[in-house]
């Protein structure tokens, strides 16, 4: 009598499996493309949704989570470029591309965190204030070593 029961649970478990699957196989994937551009009027870099040949930075973001559980970025830099406006043009353009992604961390992570500041919220602002000024005395020490000029 077990097996008559479990019969059927089957049937609509391998249904409902081959529906949901099939929905998240059929679901395009998302990729953008977008780029830093240097405006020669404003002297501004510019993020424009695009590929452009000769950008100072683009980026190739693909959004894989819903499938695989992965996102994939490429950022790539035009050497004809300062490395300061290189590394700037990279994290703008990254920023932009995977802000969504960006968002939603925030939200599942850090959002209301401290809202009612305790300890633990205190320490965790001194750890952070310490930390942006040991990197910033590292930098400024070593403006040559490439590390720290990245």
């Amino acid at each position: 009598m077990s097996t008559n029961m479990s019969r059927p649970f089957l049937i609509v478990f391998l249904v409902y499996t081959s529906v949901i699957s099939s929905n998240y196989a059929t679901k395009p994937i998302e990729s953008r493309i977008s780029s830093v551009i240097l405006d020669e009027k404003s002297e501004k870099l510019v993020v424009v949704d695009q590929d452009v040949k000769n950008a100072v930075a683009r980026a190739n973001f693909t959004d894989d989570i819903s499938q695989t559980g992965w996102s994939y970025l490429t950022v790539s830099t035009n050497p004809v470029y300062d490395d300061t406006i290189q590394a700037y043009a990279a994290g703008l353009v990254e920023g932009h591309i995977t802000s969504t992604r960006i968002y939603q961390h925030w939200i599942n992570t850090v959002y209301g965190f401290c809202k009612h500041p305790s300890d633990y919220c205190n320490r965790l602002e001194d750890f952070i204030k310490t930390n942006i000024a040991w990197m910033s005395e590292k930098i400024e020490n070593n403006a040559k070593d490439p590390y720290w000029h990245q």
